[in-house]
């Protein structure tokens, strides 16, 4: 959820620049995850297509740069966390299927621990911030 109040605020922010009125996020339920996003109405037009772009394109960047740093402070945590502890996994296989997450994870915890051919079965323990930046 931090993640989503990260992309809204990125378009609050430029909603309040360029002077534009926009409406509260109508909410969009998913099965798999709960919230699968929002919808931010536009309450009034922007002013110009310079501000319709820059409020379009500012969620999506305040979430991916939430999400990116959420993924790398997991995985420094992880690399830090006692060997005794009780940490949620992610399958190999869905971490290797992301260039950036995938990326990023390989980069901290070593090329080892994302190595192809590990079976279904196999299971990478993370930090939670390193879960929700790799889910968001």
């Amino acid at each position: 959820i931090g993640i989503l109040i990260a992309h809204e605020l990125g378009h609050r922010i430029i909603a309040a620049q360029y002077k534009f009125d926009i409406g509260l996020p109508n909410i969009i339920p998913s099965i798999t995850q709960g919230l699968a996003g929002t919808i931010t109405p536009l309450k009034s037009s922007p002013p110009n297509n310079k501000a319709l772009f820059d409020f379009s394109i500012a969620g999506p960047l305040t979430g991916l740069a939430t999400s990116i740093m959420l993924l790398v402070t997991g995985t420094q945590l992880t690399q830090i966390m006692s060997l005794d502890s009780s940490l949620p996994v992610l399958p190999v296989d869905l971490v290797r299927a992301s260039s950036l997450g995938g990326g990023i994870v390989e980069y901290f915890l070593g090329k080892v621990a994302v190595l192809p051919n590990q079976g279904s079965n196999a299971f990478l323990e993370l930090h939670p911030f390193a879960i929700a930046g790799f889910v968001g």
